[in-house]
């Protein structure tokens, strides 16, 4: 079963105490800067502190001056020997090419698969041209429903609600739109 996944309103960058405040559990922020995630320990797709791993290609640090997106380091971490805690929460806080992707990969509901990570990278840096970033970029997901503090996926921790769409259709949606990229010519 995939990994849950939350989506927070859009902002720059989040503090743990505030995923704490929404998780007690393990979490992972995905393409999303935690607040001083440059100084914790270094793990195989970023930095983890305690029960937060970031995996973020937007750290100030030597590791991510690099051409790099947050889809590649979801990669490497789902490859990497060890399994994710079944009670863990994905967290963004947008839904560009790269934190769908990640978040996608992360939760298991993706296939971690290198055209996923060449994607985001064509979306985030080269702008060169690519067929999955393009369809995500254009996808337009959903607006919020401010009733549930901008929580796409507010069922978690036994809470109800979300946007007007479930994860399920989310889900559906994701994989209509990949699919139909992948029957492009090529």
């Amino acid at each position: 079963m995939p990994l849950p996944i939350q989506l927070l309103s859009e902002r720059p960058n989040v503090a743990p105490p505030d995923l704490f405040d929404l998780h007690d559990g393990p979490i992972i922020a995905c393409d999303c800067y935690v607040i001083g995630a440059e100084h914790w320990q270094p793990v195989v797709g970023g930095y983890a502190d305690g029960r937060i791993i970031n995996v973020d290609h937007h750290a100030p640090t030597v590791a991510m001056a690099r051409k790099v997106s947050s889809a590649n380091l979801a990669l490497e971490r789902v490859r990497a020997p060890g399994r994710t805690s079944a009670d863990t929460m994905l967290f963004v806080t947008h839904t560009d090419c790269d934190s769908v992707l990640s978040a996608g990969i992360l939760s298991g509901t993706l296939a971690a698969e290198d055209r996923d990570g060449d994607a985001a990278l064509a979306a985030a840096h080269t702008g060169d041209p690519n067929p999955i970033a393009e369809l995500l970029q254009a996808l337009d997901i959903p607006r919020f429903d401010p009733a549930y503090c901008g929580r796409w996926h507010a069922g978690s921790n036994r809470r109800a609600g979300g946007t007007h769409l479930s994860v399920q259709a989310y889900v559906r949606l994701l994989r209509e739109r990949v699919e139909a990229v992948q029957r492009l010519p090529e």
